[in-house]
């Protein structure tokens, strides 16, 4: 049979675990967010250097994708 001690050692560890899983869920998802952010913008940038309206679909269709993920 399981002791006090022994049930008190698992709970604990089961509990920093899952306190490490969320924030390595944070920092991810706040990085992934930058990242697609960044990609707009350098993708708004360079469809403005450019001409021609498949540039201006381009830019759409990231600006739509960055707004979905938000």
């Amino acid at each position: 049979m399981i002791s006090d001690i022994q049930l008190m050692l698992v709970a604990n560890l089961l509990g920093i675990f899952i306190f490490v899983l969320v924030v390595a869920y944070h920092f991810v998802a706040v990085n992934k967010t930058a990242t697609v952010t960044a990609a707009a913008s350098s993708a708004t940038t360079s469809a403005s250097a450019t001409s021609g309206s498949s540039a201006g679909a381009s830019v759409a269709a990231t600006t739509a994708s960055a707004k979905k993920l938000n």
